[in-house]
């Protein structure tokens, strides 16, 4: 019985001092690495979307305005709130 006191002791005191010596916590946490940003914004993706030749018409981003704002009101009833328009340029 004494052994497995000790053993058992022993081992919690490793795991205490494994804890203990555990990495620090980023200094940023975000959509970062390597010292890129991979979160797109969306004059980022506006000007990707020209540059490849993709880039909706604006009647296209309109309808698609329409169609987000019409959904919004359908998931959120009357808690829903006007979207904040798009600026599409």
């Amino acid at each position: 019985m004494t052994l497995t006191r000790v053993m058992a002791a022993m081992l919690l005191l490793g795991a205490q001092g494994a804890l203990a010596q555990g990495t620090q916590p980023p200094a940023q946490i975000a959509n970062h690495a390597n010292g890129l940003a991979y979160q797109p914004t969306l004059g980022g993706v506006a000007t990707r979307e020209q540059s490849a030749g993709v880039r909706p018409n604006d009647r296209q981003l309109s309808q698609e305005d329409k169609e987000l704002e019409q959904l919004n009101r359908q998931l959120l009833g009357p808690k829903a709130k006007p979207l904040m328009p798009t600026d599409h340029r």
